[in-house]
């Protein structure tokens, strides 16, 4: 090869590493190409988180640190600003377990606090008083929760778990102290936390009896009313547990399965059987003063109640003529007086003066035994949101969904009002999140 063909090999070999340079720099300046890498949540998940069942193993928990911009930021429940303005607005960020309401923090005198607990992975969240952000108070890991209830004695905070494990119903009993300031993001570290024991839980407590098909806290917050089924499948044992002493008591035995527990007032407890359209339902009051069960309501197909907390009027709901009907009964009249609303119990709470019901109710009911199909999962509806005058049988819409959110559907359970009922919280079964309507405004 000549001078002048290796000068112009070389040339031409430079200018390729040039060009090659001058390309990786600008997609290194070009912001529309960079990934930012989010910022580490390490040390929001202390090494002494539970993980039972391997949960979080080789899973995303086990790579928040190199977690990026792209993907979800699994350390906070903040949300969008969006979503945090209007009347109606979403709380949680992942599907929830259940919330409960706590008439107020005894360690600091404010304002009630609302507790409520992740599905999928047990960790508890509260929102303090007037707040609308919550903070996470405890990091114990259990999957699959599906029901929460909670009491409090003294400083004592006693969280009930209910879980499936092993396709089987598992109850845990728990105590802890709420944190006495709010934080934000706040993890409770209780005395038996080893930072060394990937074992230790964070939250005391033990397992009840595995065999409790539904449990209530009394409105004093201090006993538990637990309905434990008997081997045999043929009755149930109405068990009242003392939260402080852990001492229980044996009030009665119901027959069969499947019933459900409330409390009234803090000396009646409300029993019902379970709800299907092609059974005829009954409602029992237990008096635990007299210690007399009392039959109320029977012979009504798919019934479902909800007693006031005044216990003179009961919200019914149930089958006429293969048609959802729902209304009041007045047990000292024995009279039943129906809505023109067609909705049940899961769907309504009582005010604690008893003046007043809110509830949601599907805007259109597609055909169906209800509430059967529902409780399965094989129907979902579309609710508003109404107050009702037991008194005179007024219904009064306060929020239409669809119309405030374009698009939104809301299929409404487990209704919970604030300590100071000016916000209305429920879980959406559309999403499984928590959400809150505040009650102070108009639509």
């Amino acid at each position: 090869m000549d001078r002048r063909n290796i000068i112009i090999t070389v040339a031409i070999f430079l200018l390729v590493v040039l060009l090659l340079w001058l390309g990786v720099r600008m997609l290194k300046n070009n912001p529309g190409d960079t990934v930012g890498t989010a910022t580490s949540t390490v040390s929001l998940f202390p090494t002494g988180e539970v993980r039972p069942d391997g949960v979080g193993q080789g899973s995303l928990f086990d790579n928040l640190a190199t977690s990026t911009a792209s993907n979800p930021n699994l350390s906070t429940d903040e949300l969008p600003p969006a979503e945090r303005t209007g009347r109606f607005y979403r709380i949680s960020n992942r599907p929830i377990g259940g919330a409960v309401q706590l008439s107020q923090n005894v360690a600091t005198s404010s304002v009630g606090n609302l507790i409520y607990v992740e599905k999928s992975t047990g960790h508890l969240f509260r929102l303090a008083g007037t707040a609308v952000t919550p903070e996470r108070i405890s990091n114990t890991t259990i999957p699959k929760i599906y029901n929460l209830a909670a009491g409090q004695t003294g400083t004592t905070t006693h969280i009930i778990f209910q879980y499936l494990k092993n396709n089987q119903v598992q109850t845990f009993l728990g105590h802890l102290s709420l944190p006495t300031t709010v934080t934000g993001e706040a993890f409770l570290n209780t005395s038996n936390s080893d930072s060394s024991n990937p074992d230790a839980e964070p939250i005391a407590g033990a397992l009840l009896a595995n065999n409790i098909s539904s449990l209530a806290v009394a409105p004093t917050q201090d006993k538990l009313l637990l309905l434990e089924t008997a081997p045999n499948n043929l009755a149930t044992n109405a068990i009242l547990l003392d939260l402080k002493s852990n001492k229980r008591e044996t009030l009665t035995t119901l027959p069969l399965a499947e019933w459900r527990a409330a409390w009234a007032t803090s000396s009646i407890l409300t029993l019902q059987t379970s709800a299907a359209s092609n059974h005829l339902g009954s409602l029992y009051w237990y008096n635990l003063k007299t210690k007399k069960l009392e039959l109320v309501i029977t012979s009504v197909p798919g019934l479902t109640t909800l007693t006031s907390p005044k216990v003179d009027k009961i919200f019914y709901s149930g089958q006429v003529d293969n048609k959802l009907v729902a209304g009041f009964y007045s047990p000292s009249q024995k009279f039943f007086s129906r809505l023109n609303l067609q909705t049940w119990a899961d769907k309504c709470v009582w005010t604690r003066d008893g003046k007043t019901l809110y509830c949601a109710a599907p805007s259109s009911l597609p055909p169906g035994d209800y509430p059967d199909t529902w409780y399965r999962g094989e129907a979902s509806v579309s609710d508003n949101l109404w107050k009702i005058d037991p008194a005179t049988g007024k219904s009064e819409l306060i929020y239409n969904p669809t119309l405030g959110q374009t698009g939104l559907q809301i299929d409404a359970e487990k209704l919970t009002l604030a300590s100071d009922e000016s916000t209305l919280y429920l879980t959406n079964r559309q999403d499984g999140n928590l959400w809150a309507l505040s009650l102070t405004g108009s639509f």
